[in-house]
């Protein structure tokens, strides 16, 4: 075994190459935590009417609301 280097699974790792290999890893699992598809929330809840004439009311009381503002 070389002098200053950790055997690892049968291999001599040198403490550099721990440094790199943790490095390399931690990035990694950032970058890809960070990617991806990013859900878009509506902005408005989801409507919950028990009719067809309710759901028309609320559209339309939003859709004054949002002109008064």
């Amino acid at each position: 075994m070389a002098g200053g280097a950790y055997h690892i699974f049968g291999r001599n790792v040198y403490p550099h190459q721990l440094s790199i290999i943790t490095l390399a890893t931690i990035t990694g699992a950032i970058v890809l935590s960070t990617s991806g598809k990013k859900s878009t929330a509506s902005p408005n809840p989801p409507l919950n009417a028990a009719s067809s004439d309710e759901e028309k009311f609320i559209m339309e009381y939003l859709a004054k609301a949002e002109k008064k503002e």
